[in-house]
């Protein structure tokens, strides 16, 4: 995989796969799911935010302002972490394409994975809500 890396001055890109789009836009749609219900939750239903780093964030800037730069920041964090990682990998150790699937797969979906529970239990709040 290394052969098919462009050369940059002081830098070696690999470029992107399958899973990188994939996992890139999975990851994007679950922590969209995440926005939606926590600002349904905390705009209509009186929820409040579990998260202590979001909940400060959002009692220093504002909920939308706040919501918006955290999923920026999240996002942004996580794909290049993981693209980092494969591109460690494909250039110092001249890892295979699987391998790099492999990294993909596992820094994006675990994540995502972990949105869909967030979203799960949003929803199981806001279903809780509107019972009452």
């Amino acid at each position: 995989m290394a052969s098919h890396a462009r050369s940059v001055p002081f830098v070696r890109l690999v470029p992107s796969s399958r899973w990188s789009r994939f996992g890139l836009g999975l990851l994007v749609a679950t922590k969209l799911g995440d926005v939606l219900t926590t600002l349904v939750g905390l705009r209509f239903v009186g929820a409040h935010e579990a998260n202590p780093v979001a909940a400060r964030a959002i009692d220093a800037v504002g909920l939308f302002p706040a919501i918006v730069a955290l999923t920026f920041v999240t996002v942004a964090l996580v794909a290049g972490v993981t693209e980092g990682a494969a591109s460690v990998l494909a250039v110092r150790f001249d890892v295979d394409v699987w391998t790099l699937g492999a990294v993909r797969f596992v820094g994006y979906v675990v994540p995502s994975l972990v949105y869909v529970g967030v979203v799960t239990h949003n929803v199981v709040v806001l279903a809780g809500a509107s019972g009452h």
